[in-house]
């Protein structure tokens, strides 16, 4: 699959504008994620083939059903088609069926031309969170028919995405799955570092914190050093305590969202997170059953596995066998949820270590 991406241009590797962003999902209402995911598709086709593609533009607005409108994009002068959305009022329904017909446009104009088009969509998991399995089989019902498109999905759900391609499922042997470790983590500590002092920020070790406290995806870290540079005074010397601080703040920005989610899982399952929060135990142990409210040891273990399969938690061979996947609901459940059972602990604290946690540094704070 990937030698037929012959068409995707070293721009679209660097900017999100190619291809569907997850984190969106956090910003904007699911009624609005399908209008942001096809319009980036459409800029995207548009800067890969560049301007020898002359008439790629008014081709596909003569192709698609849906109203479209075209301006230049300030930054290449290329005519860039965007699908207009109204007043927000379309359906879930109209939105698959508008983003089919871009995805069945640009195929068509790639066939005519004899060329292949790459699509990446980041976050593919997201496709089952926006829709459930009904919103997965229609995009493979889609996909399916492409013979000019090439398809990649990238995720950071590992249980999710096998969920997803595993048997009785829409996209089963459809991909060729492919693992892709985090990016290293000196080498990704040292290009924080590097990249804060030419924003006029000194750093002291914030690079490799930011590794160890926001874990192994990269948008996590990003998002924290991100803050650190947003929070710091040009030419401050920052370190541990301003990421602290900025950990801190990220996690208040993202609580409504994650008290949402956590006011609709079973008392089971927060009693489980709070465990595995607080507690570096074994989760079955009768101690830490009794702790923290968990019931019998098959009700504990039932909880812990739903939380798997939902991407929430990770499977581990250290500690209590279980730990957070994102480090923001960590931070948040230390914050406001071990508190209930009178457990204080630094927003930083992580019980149990994944490979993606330093816990020995966490714990030198």
């Amino acid at each position: 699959m990937l030698g037929s991406l012959r068409h995707v241009m070293a721009w679209a590797c660097k900017s999100s504008a190619f291809y569907p962003d997850g984190k969106l999902k956090r910003w904007h209402p699911d009624i609005e994620v399908h209008h942001v995911r096809r319009d980036r598709i459409l800029l995207g086709a548009t800067k890969a083939v560049g301007r020898r593609w002359s008439s790629f533009v008014p081709d596909l607005v003569g192709r698609l059903r849906a109203s479209v409108k075209v301006a230049a994009d300030p930054g290449t002068g290329l005519l860039v088609p965007s699908v207009e959305f109204g007043a927000r009022t379309e359906s879930t329904e109209d939105q698959q069926a508008t983003l089919a017909d871009v995805l069945n446009a640009l195929n068509t104009l790639a066939g005519d031309r004899q060329v292949t088009l790459g699509l990446v969509f980041d976050e593919f998991q997201e496709i089952h969170r926006l829709g459930g399995e009904q919103n997965e089989w229609h995009l493979r019902g889609t996909m399916q028919h492409h013979q000019h498109l090439s398809y990649i999905a990238a995720g950071s759900k590992p249980t999710m995405l096998r969920a997803m391609i595993g048997s009785g499922r829409a996209f089963y042997q459809i991909f060729d799955p492919e693992a892709f470790g985090p990016i290293e983590p000196q080498h990704m500590a040292a290009w924080i570092d590097t990249h804060m002092a030419e924003v006029g920020v000194h750093p002291d070790g914030v690079g490799a914190q930011c590794v160890n406290l926001a874990g192994a995806r990269t948008r996590d870290v990003v998002r924290l050093a991100r803050k650190c540079v947003d929070r710091a005074s040009d030419g401050e010397t920052i370190g541990h305590n301003a990421v602290a601080a900025a950990f801190r703040e990220i996690v208040d920005e993202d609580s409504d969202a994650i008290y949402t989610w956590w006011a609709g899982i079973s008392p089971v399952q927060q009693n489980v997170l709070r465990a595995i929060a607080g507690t570096a135990d074994g989760l079955t142990t009768g101690g830490v059953r009794r702790r923290f409210g968990m019931g019998t040891s098959g009700t504990t273990t039932n909880a812990a596995k739903a939380l798997v399969a939902d991407g929430r938690l990770v499977k581990t061979e250290t500690g209590s066998g279980s730990a957070f996947d994102n480090p923001l609901v960590r931070g948040w459940v230390v914050l406001r949820a071990l508190r209930d059972l009178g457990i204080r602990q630094e927003i930083v604290f992580a019980a149990n270590s994944t490979g993606e946690y330093d816990i020995g540094a966490l714990r030198a704070w």
